[in-house]
């Protein structure tokens, strides 16, 4: 076995531990600089015959009574997607909620290289549908 110097060693070790700690930080919601840039989307989903996803741009405080109990509200916080379905709420928003959940995971912002699991689902709609293929990866207006 080949003994390296003691202070190699520790320097191994620091960085090795370095890594190991930046793993950990991220794992726990401590992320990196282009991560942080991510906005906080909050939809409302709202409607009896024609639902309608409508954007808040407005700030909601965060309780419970600041949620409107006919409408459901889906929170996009980046790594997670949240639904809140109001207890008045019809089955059509429901099931339009749902979907805009599902594909807000894939979508990314205009600007920002298109991610190979959204391209599979590009080239499998093509091959199916004869859809275009398109060149961002911004879903919002599939959805909405």
């Amino acid at each position: 076995m080949v003994q390296m110097p003691r202070l190699l060693r520790q320097d191994a070790t620091r960085f090795v531990m370095d890594e190991l700690l930046e793993d950990v930080m991220f794992s726990i919601g401590k992320y990196k600089v282009e991560a942080k840039e991510y906005k906080i989307r909050m939809f409302t989903c709202q409607g009896k015959h024609f639902i309608k996803i409508l954007i808040n741009r407005w700030w909601v405080p965060s309780s419970q009574s600041s949620l409107n109990y006919d409408d459901i509200f889906i929170l996009d916080a980046a790594n997670k997607i949240f639904q809140f379905n109001g207890s008045n709420s019809c089955i059509q928003e429901r099931a339009k909620a749902l979907e805009v959940g599902n594909a807000l995971p894939f979508s990314v912002p205009e600007g920002i290289k298109v991610p190979s699991s959204l391209m599979n689902m590009y080239q499998e709609l093509q091959q199916d549908l004869g859809c275009s293929i398109l060149s961002q990866g911004n879903l919002e207006q599939w959805v909405m």
